[in-house]
C-alpha cells in the first residue's frame, strides 16, 4: 500500500533518487516500515488516550466530556508519534542512509488529518442508521492506513546518504 501510494504521489524512483543524492530503497524495506507503523499506530492511539485521560483525572478534570476530549487529542498525538517511529528506526538501520523523524511525524500528521476528514465524511448528520456500502468500507480502510502511509512516505522522502559509518 505504501509503495503504491509513493508511486501515485510521484515519489522519485530509485534511479532518480540516486541522482539527487537520495539513496534508493527496496520495496521490502518500505513494506517493513509501513507494517511496523501500522502496528504501532493503534498502540499509540489507545495507550495515548488512556494515559492522557488518566493525567486529566489526576490534575483535577472532573467533567467526563472534557476528559474525553483531552483523551482524544492525546490519542491522536500519541498515534502520530508512534506511527512515525518504525519507519525512522527501520529506515535508519540501512547502511549509509539517514532520514528525518520530523518528516515521518509530519507525514503521520497529514495522514491523520486525512483520516479525521474521512471519519467526518462517513458520519454525516442524521444518516448514522444507514448501512455502510463499498465507498464507506474503502474509506474506513483508508482511515487506518493513511497515517502509516504518510509516516512511511514522509520518512522516505527525507532520506539522504550519510556516507560510510565508522566501524
Amino acid at each position: 500500500m505504501a509503495v503504491a501510494l509513493a508511486i501515485a504521489l510521484g515519489a522519485p524512483t530509485g534511479a532518480a533518487r540516486a541522482q539527487g543524492g537520495q539513496p534508493s530503497v527496496t520495496g521490502g524495506r518500505i513494506a517493513f516500515e509501513a507494517a511496523g507503523s501500522l502496528v504501532a499506530l493503534p498502540i499509540g492511539f489507545f495507550g495515548g488516550g488512556l494515559a492522557t485521560r488518566w493525567v486529566a483525572h489526576r490534575v483535577g478534570v472532573t467533567d467526563a466530556d472534557k476528559a474525553g476530549t483531552i483523551a482524544t487529542v492525546g490519542a491522536y498525538a500519541f498515534a502520530a508519534a508512534a506511527a512515525a517511529l518504525p519507519p525512522t528506526l527501520i529506515g535508519n538501520a540501512a547502511p549509509h542512509t539517514t532520514g528525518s523523524y520530523a518528516a515521518a511525524l509530519g507525514g503521520a500528521v497529514v495522514g491523520g488529518l486525512g483520516s479525521w476528514g474521512l471519519v467526518r465524511l462517513n458520519q454525516p448528520a442524521g444518516r448514522r442508521d444507514q448501512p455502510c456500502h463499498i465507498a464507506c468500507i474503502a474509506s474506513t480502510v483508508a482511515i487506518f492506513l493513511l497515517p502509516s502511509a504518510g509516516a512511511t512516505l514522509g520518512y522516505n522522502l527525507s532520506r539522504r546518504s550519510a556516507g560510510p559509518r565508522p566501524i
